[in-house]
């Protein structure tokens, strides 16, 4: 037996497309990264350009015509999950800290330094960097125990300062400056010091602000003598140059300042303060800004719409994003020529509650489907959508399935209808809670596939007929296998390429295993049928295999099946003899490099989540 090339996938952070993209077409085992951009929460600025952080990917708008580019570790990036970004004007640098705790220094011409010693650092504090701020050549980090000091002119880390009562280690939340002194929010106090008079490193000369009331302290931004203080329940503290007041500000969900500009967001609206004048205007969903000094504007990190730049006299509003599918969570692909569809639900023993959102890859554009559009279209919530079917004839007819809502259906690209227990044979495993929302969210739908006839095949968990089958005329049929009958999580069921008769279907837990039945040529009609259920298997040299669960199921070119197990890789090949009572599965065995016969199991006992074949 000649092995194929396996792809074993435990974490996917990398979509590599092999699809037909006209003029932008990848060459053969290029990588393309497609990030979400619909979570933008973090920006900074340079002369140029905004720099954005949507969902841990980067991005920049260049301000004169809104050009956008978009970066990666495939690219540029040392790593992935971006998580704070602030820019060094002079020295033409951002500072990049990463979700791992690692931070580059990208420079605008394209030149990376990278400095991992914070991620390498072997420490049990929490090692997460909330907040940077950049101070003559100096980039400040704080972190989950204290602060870093980045010399940027000598790309090296300068100082680490724990600041917390006999150095111990505290969670920095924030930081800023008033020009003299560097201000260090925690949680239960805001730190000062002047660095040019006292050493940071040592932490008595730390001292605590005085005057405050209370603890849960978020963000503290500074203009001239004003200090403006974010706290946990979203109240805003003011320092007036003599004394505190609380609560002067409410329902503000984040404070920025820069240029002797102050601004406060909150739901709806954006405040701004200048040389004590305060002006406000609409806005959707503000999660960060700077302003513009020199272009008399603001630049806004939008939330769904990415990039806002809003003048400052209020009159324009544009938005910029990258293309990208509307989610980075992804938990089932599917494609046919050059189509690609994406979804993100999830389910195991219960559903996840995941907002469903269907995001189509075609012609090198995102398309996608958001829980709101379905929601409205459906006319109930969509939720958990785990798996796709494209018709092998018309690729714009497709069907998604729900772990709780149904069979969403479209045609011509656009949605068509929801399948469930209302106005078909899918069934709801509350059938008697109708019209309560537990009759509604309990179609445990999964396994979509397509037979040659044109039958859509799926399973239909927890229910007395988990097997059915669309046929092209619109009629769900029932297949009462009694082996299945009300089984729990059922995932996948694939149809043999050259006996297209037997079919495999996935029970990856709550006996596990997996059932076959030859349907006989009458998928309607079981009593010709064979059938078999395994729950383990004895392989080649007799071992007996039985994995606690069962993660996925493919067939390769040639008609075996390979099963992705918690303890490994299982093949069945020539699946057309499972039925004999001897039949017996192969564990892939590696022979060693020592020079003798032995051998080891692949991926013995290491759980693998899902497998593919090139």
């Amino acid at each position: 037996m000649r092995l194929k090339r396996l792809y074993l996938t435990l974490l996917s952070v990398l979509l590599l497309t092999c699809l037909n993209v006209g003029a932008q077409r990848l060459a053969m085992h290029s990588w393309r990264t497609h990030f979400s951009y619909s979570a933008t929460s973090e920006l900074t600025q340079s002369d140029e350009y905004v720099y954005a952080v949507s969902d841990g990917a980067l991005y920049s708008v260049l301000k004169r015509d809104f050009a956008i580019k978009t970066f990666s570790k495939v690219s540029e990036l040392s790593d992935n999950s971006v998580q704070k970004v602030a820019f060094h004007d002079k020295l033409g640098v951002l500072i990049i800290a990463y979700e791992n705790s690692n931070v580059d220094l990208y420079y605008e011409d394209g030149y990376v330094e990278n400095i991992p010693d914070i991620q390498r650092k072997s420490m049990t504090a929490d090692k997460t960097i909330h907040d940077i701020l950049v101070v003559g050549n100096t980039a400040y980090l704080a972190c989950g125990f204290g602060i870093v000091a980045i010399d940027l002119k000598r790309v090296e880390i300068s100082g680490t300062y724990f600041i917390g009562p006999d150095a111990s280690y505290v969670s920095v939340l924030s930081l800023a400056t008033d020009g003299s002194h560097l201000y260090a929010t925690t949680p239960e106090a805001v730190y000062y010091i002047n660095p040019e008079q006292a050493n940071p490193a040592n932490y008595a000369n730390w001292q605590a602000l005085e005057g405050l009331n209370g603890k849960d302290f978020k963000k503290m931004v500074c203009d001239g003598s004003h200090r403006y203080l974010l706290r946990d329940d979203n109240s805003v503290s003011v320092y007036d140059g003599s004394s505190w007041q609380d609560s002067v500000y409410t329902n503000i969900t984040n404070i920025c300042a820069n240029d002797g500009m102050v601004i406060l967001m909150q739901p709806g609206k954006v405040r701004h303060i200048s040389n004590g004048h305060a002006d406000e205007f609409a806005f959707n969903a503000p999660r960060a800004a700077v302003y513009d000094s020199s272009r008399q504007c603001f630049w806004l990190a939008a939330e769904g719409e990415g990039v806002g730049r809003v003048a400052l006299d209020h009159g324009t509003y544009y938005f910029m994003r990258p293309d990208g599918p509307v989610t980075n969570q992804t938990w089932r692909m599917k494609s046919l020529g050059e189509k690609l569809i994406a979804v993100p639900g999830g389910r195991f023993a219960q559903q996840y509650f995941r907002p469903g959102q269907v995001m189509v890859f075609e012609d090198n554009v995102w398309t996608n489907f958001t829980y709101d559009m379905l929601t409205s279209a459906a006319g109930r919530k969509c939720e958990d959508l785990v798996d796709i079917a494209i018709d092998l004839h018309d690729d714009t007819h497709f069907f998604v399935a729900s772990y709780g809502m149904g069979i969403y259906e479209f045609r011509d690209n656009q949605f068509y209808k929801l399948w469930n227990a209302d106005n078909s044979g899918v069934e709801t495993i509350y059938p008697e809670q109708k019209p309560n929302e537990t009759y509604y969210i309990y179609h445990r739908i999964d396994g979509l596939t397509y037979d040659k006839d044109g039958n859509l095949w799926f399973l239909n968990s927890e229910t007395p007929n988990p097997v059915k089958y669309l046929d092209p005329y619109g009629k769900v049929h029932n297949l009462p296998f009694p082996q299945l009958r009300n089984s729990p999580t059922l995932q996948q069921i694939v149809i043999l390429k050259n006996f297209p008769n037997i079919k495999f279907v996935l029970k990856p837990r709550g006996g596990t295993g997996v059932f076959v039945f030859d349907d006989n040529g009458t998928p309607d009609y079981i009593g010709d049928d064979k059938t078999i259920s395994y729950e383990s298997f004895f392989n080649q040299k007799g071992k007996k295999i039985a994995p606690a669960f069962i993660y996925d199921m493919t067939q390769d070119l040639n008609g075996s099946i390979w099963l992705a197990t918690s303890s490994g890789v299982l093949l069945l090949d020539n699946p057309q003899k499972i039925f004999a009572s001897n039949y017996t599965a192969t564990s892939i065995l590696i022979r060693r490099e020592d020079g003798t016969d032995n051998a080891d199991y692949l991926l013995d006992n290491v759980q693998v989540n899902a497998i593919t074949v090139d």
